[in-house]
């Protein structure tokens, strides 16, 4: 793989991060499945990410529709 291609893919799992991370905390059925079944430590990591998911998913978003668009 050269760096022209993971220059082009990493933008792609910026967004994907934020995505899934915004996702899981967002959504109610998630958010109390996540709560119930996942360790503690992994429910308060998730928690503690929540604000850098949300820059994510803005940056990844915005940086993979540049990419797309050039």
């Amino acid at each position: 793989m050269s760096w022209q291609e993971v220059d082009f893919l990493f933008p792609f799992v910026v967004f994907a991060y934020g995505f899934l991370i915004s996702i899981s905390l967002g959504h109610p059925w998630a958010h109390e499945t996540i709560k119930k079944r996942a360790p503690d430590i992994l429910f308060k990591m998730m928690e503690s990410h929540r604000k850098l998911a949300f820059a994510c998913l803005w940056v990844g978003s915005l940086w993979s529709l540049q990419n797309l668009w050039l």
